[in-house]
């Protein structure tokens, strides 16, 4: 039930819910990733910003983590892309 709930609070019904993370520490990365399996969420992992642009070739994530600090980028620069590229992609953006 917690699922269901959660996907009705998201916008999300009957779908899979998918997060992505950008993030250039590991293990970082893997606990987020971790957390978002508990509660039913498909996790993919991105270390660099094109890392990211390549996952949502092939992914329409519920949520989207940014690192904000990640080498040879800016997280704040990776978020304007995502909204100026295409704003409906995505629910939701935790930066």
């Amino acid at each position: 039930m917690a699922d269901q709930s959660a996907n009705a609070r998201l916008g999300h019904h009957d779908m899979a819910k998918t997060l992505l993370v950008l993030d250039d520490e590991p293990d970082v990365a893997e606990l987020i990733v971790t957390a978002g399996l508990r509660v039913g969420f498909v996790g993919h992992i991105a270390t660099h910003a094109n890392e990211l642009l390549r996952l949502l070739d092939s992914h329409t994530p519920t949520i989207i983590t940014l690192d904000l600090r990640i080498p040879g980028s800016d997280g704040v620069v990776v978020l304007r892309e995502l909204a100026a590229a295409d704003p409906t992609k995505v629910s939701q953006i935790v930066a």
